[in-house]
């Protein structure tokens, strides 16, 4: 009884602060939390102890590899990543150790307190719920890998039912069935799976809200479990880092600034790869880490009024973003959002695709149509368009039938195996 209300407490804080928050305020609270971390890390966190009296800005900038490679001195404990491992199928203890499943890259491991781990997810609560108060809600999850959930277990104004992908989802669909959810949270192929089988009529649930999470929502599966589901397409930033950002009631992704402090590092006038310093993590903190995704900013303030930074959308991941030769034969992005942006117009006819680079000559494309050589035919056109707009000389493409995609396996729509730089 004492946690659920703890619970409920933190959870009204949080949308109290959401409310009434100016910009002014947030960035006073961010100070004074970045301080307080300052201190913190360079007293009992070994990797930083040789930066004490340094100011946050000369500290370094650290990514995944970094973190996982000296994971016993970046953390209070001294807990080796091997120890840490051992923690994660265990249920929430004092401490929690939460995996990632490998959407960027290798599988990464990150600490939590069990304190820390509930405010995170009372932070992100927030933004599943429905805005009503008169009737406990119910929300059906569908997870791979996530030791945040069972935090949310057995709320008084919430019912949650939790749906393991690695487990047999036509028993899921039955259940889905009898608990009638009001908000569906599961990745985007997920939801795609759903979205179709609505539209074949195959399942019958009309959720008040769906949730994409894990995955990169692209414009191609947005604007199809939109249409099916008939309302927005709401969004989670999730990783094993955290809950980083949320959508708002008017759809824009806002990044979650009382948890984290965000910096830019540009590449362009509109692209940057978010840095991120955790503003509640003693455990393990975050501190300037580098993201391994490419975010959009939106130029324009949100009609919401939140003094949070918004994201016109995720791009993809760093390793997502395809590279082809030019005419003057330097090698030129291409970013994900752009091919998704240019293969939407495609969605009548192919049912699913993914694009997988070996070289900067060779790109072979998996789909899943109606009508195969007529999906050819048209993609190579929208493909056409796309590299000449860019000025870049079109690669080899190679076609080939995609098979169905298993839902217990993050996907990413487009992958580069090779380096190209």
């Amino acid at each position: 009884m004492q946690a659920q209300l703890g619970v409920w407490y933190h959870y009204q804080m949080a949308q109290l602060r959401r409310w009434f928050q100016s910009h002014t305020w947030l960035r006073f609270a961010q100070k004074k939390k970045i301080a307080s971390i300052l201190k913190h890390i360079t007293s009992h966190i070994p990797f930083y102890q040789e930066f004490a009296g340094s100011t946050f800005s000369h500290l370094p900038i650290v990514d995944k590899s970094v973190v996982q490679d000296n994971f016993h001195k970046m953390n209070t404990l001294q807990c080796s990543r091997a120890e840490a491992m051992n923690l994660i199928s265990t249920k929430p203890m004092k401490l929690i150790a939460h995996q990632s499943i490998g959407t960027s890259g290798e599988p990464g491991i990150f600490l939590f307190s069990a304190k820390e781990s509930i405010k995170a997810s009372i932070s992100v609560l927030k933004d599943m719920l429905l805005p009503t108060w008169l009737q406990r809600q119910k929300i059906a999850f569908f997870h791979l890998n996530n030791p945040y959930f069972p935090i949310l277990e057995d709320l008084y104004f919430l019912k949650a039912r939790f749906y393991d992908l690695n487990e047999d989802f036509e028993k899921h669909l039955f259940d889905l069935h009898s608990f009638k959810p009001d908000v569906i949270v599961a990745p985007v192929q997920t939801l795609r799976m759903l979205a179709m089988m609505k539209q074949e009529q195959k399942i019958h649930l009309d959720p008040k809200r769906i949730i994409t999470t894990t995955e990169v929502l692209t414009s191609f599966d947005e604007s199809y479990i939109a249409t099916a589901f008939k309302q927005n397409v709401h969004q989670l930033y999730q990783c094993a880092e955290g809950w980083l950002g949320a959508t708002c009631e008017y759809g824009t992704l806002h990044i979650d600034e009382e948890q984290y402090f965000l910096e830019k590092e540009w590449i362009d006038k509109e692209r940057f790869i978010p840095v991120i310093t955790a503003l509640n993590r003693y455990v393990q903190p975050l501190v300037r880490y580098r993201m391994d995704d490419i975010l959009v900013l939106k130029t324009k303030p949100c009609l919401c009024g939140s003094a949070m930074t918004a994201v016109e959308k995720i791009s993809g991941r760093c390793e997502d973003t395809l590279y082809f030769p030019s005419k003057d034969q330097a090698l030129r992005p291409v970013y994900a959002d752009h091919i998704h942006q240019a293969l939407r117009v495609v969605s009548g006819n192919v049912h699913q695709y993914q694009l997988i680079q070996y070289s900067v000559h060779r790109l072979v494309v998996k789909i899943q149509a109606s009508n195969f050589l007529q999906a050819i035919e048209c993609i190579e056109q929208q493909f056409e368009k796309l590299f000449f707009s860019h000025g870049l000389k079109r690669p080899l493409l190679e076609f080939v039938p995609m098979e169905a995609l298993p839902l217990n396996q993050t996907f990413r729509r487009t992958q580069r195996l090779s380096k190209c730089t």
